[in-house]
């Protein structure tokens, strides 16, 4: 029986160096790859955000059209609490806010950058 473990043991010798490299290397590539598609989510999410709070500002602007003498409301703060539970927050992503003069009363403006003032885009442009 002592015999038979020794040849056993006299043909195993382990992995080489170039084995492990290859493991090495194949683990390296998964890493690199889940990084990446873990990171465009959070863009994807922001902008699927974004598009939402633009949904639900349009419903709840039409909404406060239709109860009030198809006017629309000058400021954010009419919707709440009324047609909107909160105001939409985008923190760092986005803003959403609605024409505030006669002329762009019941536009939705969504400000892509709000670190930079003025600058507005669409949810598209979100990052």
């Amino acid at each position: 029986m002592q015999r038979l473990m020794e040849k056993h043991r006299a043909g195993d010798d382990g992995f080489t160096l170039v084995e492990l490299l290859i493991v090495i290397v194949i683990l390296g590539i998964l890493a690199a790859i889940t990084v990446f598609a873990v990171g465009n989510m959070g863009k994807d999410s922001a902008k699927a955000a974004c598009k939402s709070d633009s949904k639900a500002v349009d419903v709840a602007l039409e909404a406060y059209k239709a109860q009030n003498n198809s006017a629309y409301p000058l400021a954010m703060s009419s919707l709440v609490p009324t047609y909107l539970k909160t105001a939409p927050d985008g923190g760092t992503h986005y803003t959403i806010t609605i024409g505030s003069t006669l002329a762009t009363a019941g536009t939705i403006i969504v400000d892509d950058n709000p670190a930079v003032a003025g600058v507005t885009g669409t949810c598209d442009t979100v990052s």
